[in-house]
C-alpha cells in the first residue's frame, strides 16, 4: 500500500522525466515570436492585405481565444481517460497545431483575408488544446510547496530556451539584415514541425503523470463560487495581471527607449539574447531563493530588481553602452523569477480551493491564468502605443527632443508605477510554505474525511 505521501505527490521527481516535460515548452513558447512579430508584416507587405484588416482579424481571433481557454480548461477538468485527463487533449492539440502552423506561415497562392482568419483562429484553438492542460498537467505532477516551483523551473526554461531558438535562428541562418519575411517563417515551420512531434511524444512517454488529477465534476456555479471566494487566487491574479501588464508595456516601446533615448539601437537584438541566456542559467539560483525565502518573496526580489533596471535605463549616461547591457544581464535573474514562480504559485491556489470544496480543477484555474496573460498582452499594446501618440512621440522621428520625456515616462515610468502595487500585494500573501504545508496535509487527512486540522489552523484569507 502506497504511503500517504506518494499518494498526493510528495518527494523529488526525476530530473529526466522532468526535463521529457519541459521539452514540450519548446515549441509551445516558441509560437510566441511568428504569431506576434513575423505574421502581421507578412500578410500586409508581402500578400497584400489591409493593416486595418490584420488586426481587426487577429483580434476576433484573440477574443475566440480567450473563450477557448475557458472551454478547453473546463473539458478537461471534466476528462476521465487511463492515462490521464490532460495527455488526450495534448495528443489531440499538436497535431492541429502542427497543420495550422503550416498553412498560416506557408499560405496558398491568392491566400485573402478569409484564409487568415480561418487558419489563425485554428492556430490559437489547437494551441489552447496543448498549453492549458500542459499546464494543468504541471500543477497535478506534485502537491509539494518547493517540488511544484522545480517543475515549474523546467517548463519555463524549456520554454526560454524556445524563445531564444526563435530570436536567434533567423539571426544564424540569414545574418545580419533583414530577409524576407517568407524565408524567415519556412524556418519557424521546420523547426516547428520538427520539435513538435519529438517534445510531445517525449513527453507523453516519459513525463510524470498527475497524482492530484480531477476527482469531482461540479456544475459551473460551484465553481464559480469557489472560484470567488478562493482569495489566494485572487490576490496572485491581480498581482500578474499587474507585473505582465508592466512587462508589456515596457516591451512595446522597448526598442525606441534603446534607440533614441539610450542612444543604442544596434543592441536591441543582442541584450534580448544575452538576458535569456543569462535567465536560463538563473533558474537553479531562483529555485534556490526561493527554497529559502519563499515564493512571494523571491516575486518580490525580482519585481525590485525590475525597478532597478528601469531606473538604470532613466539615468544611464547616454550613449554609453556597459550600463544599458549590465542592466539587462541584472534583469535577467528577476525576469527567470518572473517565469518560474507565477504557475507554482496558482498551482497551491487550488489546493486551497480544493480545501474550501471543489477539488481537482487545475485545468480551469490555470485557463484564467492564461487568460489573464493574454489579456495583459492586448492591453500593454492597447496602452503603450496610444500614450506615446498623447505625450507626442512619433516612431519616425523619435529623435525630436519634444517627444523624449514622454517616451521615458511611458516606457519607464508606467511599468515602474504598475509594480508598486502589486509590491505591497505580495508582502501580505497569506498562502506561505507553512500555510501550504497546513493544507496539504488537511487533503493527506481528508480521504479519511478528517477535517480537524484546518479548523484549527486558521483560514488564509488576508
Amino acid at each position: 500500500m502506497r504511503s500517504t505521501a506518494a499518494a498526493i505527490g510528495v518527494g523529488r521527481l526525476p530530473a529526466l522525466r522532468l526535463a521529457a516535460y519541459g521539452g514540450l515548452g519548446m515549441p509551445v513558447y516558441m509560437l510566441m515570436m511568428p504569431t506576434i512579430v513575423y505574421l502581421p508584416p507578412f500578410y500586409a507587405g508581402e500578400l497584400g492585405l489591409g493593416l486595418s484588416a490584420i488586426g481587426a482579424i487577429f483580434f476576433v481571433a484573440r477574443i475566440l481565444d480567450g473563450f477557448a481557454d475557458l472551454v478547453v480548461g473546463r473539458l478537461s477538468d471534466r476528462t476521465r481517460h487511463r492515462g490521464g485527463p490532460r495527455k488526450i487533449w495534448i495528443a489531440s492539440g499538436v497535431p492541429l497545431l502542427m497543420i495550422a502552423t503550416y498553412f498560416l506561415c506557408r499560405p496558398i497562392a491568392g491566400a485573402g483575408t478569409m484564409y487568415l482568419t480561418i487558419w489563425l483562429i485554428l492556430l490559437y484553438v489547437a494551441w489552447t488544446m496543448v498549453q492549458v492542460p500542459y499546464l494543468s498537467w504541471g500543477a497535478e505532477m506534485s502537491s509539494d510547496y518547493n517540488e511544484r516551483s522545480r517543475i515549474a523551473a523546467f517548463r519555463e526554461g524549456g520554454g526560454m530556451i524556445g524563445v531564444m531558438l526563435a530570436v536567434g535562428l533567423p539571426y544564424l541562418i540569414f545574418g545580419e539584415g533583414q530577409p524576407p519575411f517568407r524565408d524567415v517563417l519556412n524556418v519557424f515551420v521546420i523547426s516547428l514541425l520538427v520539435l513538435l512531434p519529438i517534445t510531445s511524444i517525449m513527453a507523453l512517454v516519459y513525463a510524470p503523470k498527475s497524482v492530484n488529477a480531477n476527482v469531482a465534476t461540479p456544475n459551473v456555479k460551484q465553481l464559480w463560487h469557489t472560484i470567488v471566494r478562493n482569495k489566494p487566487f485572487l490576490r496572485i491574479m491581480t498581482i500578474l495581471f499587474l507585473t505582465r501588464t508592466s512587462a508589456c508595456v515596457f516591451d512595446a516601446t522597448e526598442f525606441w527607449l534603446l534607440s533614441y533615448w539610450c542612444k543604442q539601437p544596434s543592441i536591441f537584438l543582442m541584450v534580448l539574447f544575452a538576458q535569456y541566456i543569462c535567465s536560463i542559467c538563473s533558474i537553479a539560483f531562483v529555485l534556490w531563493v526561493s527554497r529559502k525565502i519563499g515564493k512571494h518573496n523571491t516575486l518580490i526580489a525580482s519585481i525590485i530588481i525590475n525597478l532597478v533596471f528601469l531606473s538604470i535605463l532613466v539615468f544611464a549616461p547616454t550613449g554609453l553602452r556597459w550600463p544599458i547591457v549590465a542592466a539587462f544581464i541584472i534583469n535577467a535573474i528577476g525576469n527567470a523569477a518572473a517565469w518560474v514562480i507565477p504557475t507554482s504559485m496558482v498551482a497551491d491556489t487550488v489546493d486551497y480551493g480544493e480545501v474550501r470544496g471543489v477539488p481537482g480543477q487545475s485545468g480551469t484555474y490555470m485557463a484564467i491564468y492564461t487568460l489573464s496573460f493574454k489579456i495583459s498582452l492586448a492591453l500593454g499594446v492597447a496602452i503603450a502605443l496610444p500614450l506615446l501618440e498623447l505625450v507626442n512621440f512619433s516612431a519616425t522621428d523619435g529623435s525630436n527632443p519634444a517627444g523624449l520625456p514622454g517616451l521615458v515616462w511611458v516606457a519607464c515610468g508606467l511599468p515602474a508605477v504598475m509594480l508598486l502595487p502589486a509590491i505591497l500585494l505580495l508582502c501580505k500573501y497569506p498562502l506561505t510554505e507553512k500555510r501550504h504545508d497546513q493544507i496539504r496535509r488537511v487533503l493527506d487527512r481528508s480521504r479519511g474525511l478528517d477535517l480537524k486540522l484546518w479548523h484549527t489552523a486558521g483560514r488564509a484569507e488576508a
